[in-house]
C-alpha cells in the first residue's frame, strides 16, 4: 500500500493530499513539530502549533484557505469524522501525522497553491469604478437568512464543537463569546439592523453585520446623517486611502456574529482589496500593522490567524479569485453583459458562500477599501 494513505483503526480509508497553501510550505518541509488538534467541524479542522501557527485541513468540497492543506474526502468523511479536539499531531519533513487515529499522510508530490494577492502595475481606475457598481448591487441583493440563534449549530443535526459551526471551519451565524474582559454588548449595535436617519437605506442582506458597520462608520465620522454611498458626505470618507486603522480595528475587531465575528471579517476584506489597491506600500503596510496590534488584544486564536495572513495579503483563493476579476478590464468596454461581468457574479457568489456570514462581511469589507481607493482616484 502506498504511504499517501490514511487507515482507520475501523478501517481503511483512501485519504490523498489533494494540494495545500504555499504559506505552510516551510513548516512542512520543515523540521517535524508537535502539536494538537484545537476544533473540528464536519470539512475542516484547525491544528495548534507553538507560536499561534494554526494548519487547516480542509474536505474537498471546502475552498482553499491561506494555512490550508486540502484533502481529498469529503464533507464528514474520515478524518474529519475521527478527529477530537486535543489529539496530538506531528507535522514536518513532508508529512503530517495523527497516531491516535492511526493516520499518516505523505506530502512529498502534493502541489501548492498560491494565496497572495498580487497588486497590477496598472490599475484601471474606471475599470475598479465599473466593478465596484457591479459587485456593491450582487452585495446588496444578497440575503442571508436562517441565521440560528447564538449557540445553536449552523449545521442542521450536527454537533458543533465549543458552540462553532460544525460545517466548513469557516465564520458560522451562531454567537461567539466576546474577548475574555469584553462584555457581550460593548459597541455592538443592536442584533437587527437599524437603517441610517437619512439617505440611502443600506443593504438587507445581513442586518446585524450592516448595523455594526454603519454604526462604527458613522461613530468614527461623528455624524448620524450621513449617507450611505459614495458621495460628499460618506461616512467612510478619508483624504488617505489608509487613514485611521488603529481606531477603526477598535470599533470592530471582535464584534459581530460568527465564528470570526463580523467585524473581523470586514477587517480581512478590508486588508485583501488593499493589497489589490496599493501593494506593499509602507503606508499601508504600517495600516495592517496597526490592525493586527488590535486584533491581538481583542480577538480570538482562529480569528487572530485569518486576519494575520489577510494583513499578509493571503486569503483564501475565492477572495483571491474575486480580487482578481475586479482589476480586470472588461473586453468590450462596458457596454453590455460581457463575459466579465458573469465572472465578476461567479467569483461575488463563491465568496459570499464563505460560511453563513463570513463571506458577506468579507464583501463589505472590501467595498469600504474599494469606496476609501474611489474616493481618492
Amino acid at each position: 500500500m502506498a504511504i499517501d494513505t490514511f487507515t482507520a483503526r475501523t478501517g481503511e480509508a483512501r485519504v490523498r493530499a489533494s494540494a495545500y497553501s504555499q504559506c505552510i510550505a516551510e513548516a512542512a518541509a520543515g523540521t517535524p513539530q508537535r502539536g494538537c488538534v484545537h476544533s473540528v467541524f464536519a470539512a475542516a479542522a484547525n491544528i495548534l502549533f507553538p507560536g499561534e501557527f494554526i494548519l487547516s485541513l480542509n474536505a474537498s468540497d471546502s475552498p482553499r484557505m491561506p494555512n490550508g492543506l486540502h484533502l481529498s474526502a469529503p464533507a464528514g468523511a474520515f478524518p474529519f469524522s475521527a478527529l477530537r479536539p486535543g489529539m496530538p499531531v506531528l507535522f514536518g519533513a513532508s508529512r503530517l501525522h495523527i497516531e491516535a487515529i492511526n493516520c499518516s499522510l505523505d506530502l512529498t508530490t502534493c502541489p501548492q497553491w498560491n494565496p497572495h494577492i498580487e497588486h497590477p502595475s496598472a490599475l484601471n481606475a474606471h475599470t475598479v469604478k465599473k466593478n465596484y457598481e457591479r459587485l456593491r448591487a450582487l452585495w446588496e441583493n444578497h440575503a442571508i437568512t436562517g441565521l440560528p440563534s447564538a449557540g445553536q449549530s449552523s449545521s442542521a443535526g450536527q454537533p458543533s464543537s465549543a458552540g462553532q459551526s460544525s460545517s466548513t471551519g469557516q465564520p458560522s451565524s451562531a454567537g461567539h463569546p466576546p474577548p475574555a474582559g469584553q462584555s457581550a454588548a460593548a459597541g455592538q449595535p443592536p442584533p437587527t439592523g437599524h437603517p441610517p436617519p437619512t439617505g440611502h437605506p443600506p443593504p438587507t442582506g445581513h442586518p446585524q453585520g450592516v448595523a455594526l458597520l454603519y454604526t462604527t462608520a458613522c461613530s468614527l465620522r461623528g455624524r448620524a446623517d450621513a449617507g450611505w454611498r459614495g458621495d460628499d458626505g460618506n461616512v467612510y470618507s478619508r483624504a488617505t486611502p489608509c487613514g485611521w486603522p488603529a481606531e477603526f480595528a477598535r470599533h470592530l475587531c471582535g464584534r459581530g456574529v460568527g465564528l470570526t465575528p463580523t467585524g473581523d471579517d470586514v477587517l480581512a476584506g478590508w486588508m485583501a482589496v488593499g493589497w489589490l489597491l496599493y501593494g506593499p506600500q509602507p503606508a499601508f503596510r504600517d495600516a495592517c500593522a496597526q490592525i493586527m496590534e488590535v486584533a491581538r488584544r481583542q480577538t480570538h486564536l482562529l480569528s487572530r490567524c485569518w486576519l494575520g495572513y489577510a494583513a499578509e495579503g493571503n486569503v483564501a483563493l475565492p477572495v483571491v479569485r474575486l480580487l482578481e476579476t475586479l482589476a480586470r478590464e472588461s473586453d468590450d468596454g462596458d457596454t453590455g453583459n460581457t463575459e466579465n461581468n458573469a465572472q465578476l457574479e461567479l467569483a461575488a457568489q463563491a465568496v459570499l458562500a464563505l460560511g453563513a456570514t463570513s463571506g458577506y462581511d468579507v464583501i463589505s469589507g472590501i467595498l469600504l477599501g474599494l469606496e476609501q481607493f474611489l474616493l481618492t482616484h
